[in-house]
């Protein structure tokens, strides 16, 4: 998981923000196929989700389960 999912999966708006000012890479899939939508998908944070949206996040990414961000939510 990286950093990104990793507060994206924690609410961690302003961390999320400062990541994203700072052009992390949003296409990045960690060892089970996910992307940091599926992980804020998953973890409810709906703020998060939009932010990552907003930066064309990949929407229908699906995972070694053949979960998308949608199914996670």
């Amino acid at each position: 998981m990286t950093v990104l999912s990793n507060a994206a999966y924690r609410g961690m708006v302003d961390v999320v923000k400062m990541l994203l000012e700072r052009e992390v890479d949003l296409d990045h899939v960690d060892k089970s196929g996910r992307n940091s939508l599926s992980w804020a998908a998953e973890g409810g944070h709906v703020e998060v989700a939009r932010l990552l949206i907003d930066k064309k996040v990949d929407l229908v990414l699906e995972d070694e389960e053949q979960m998308t961000p949608l199914l996670w939510a």
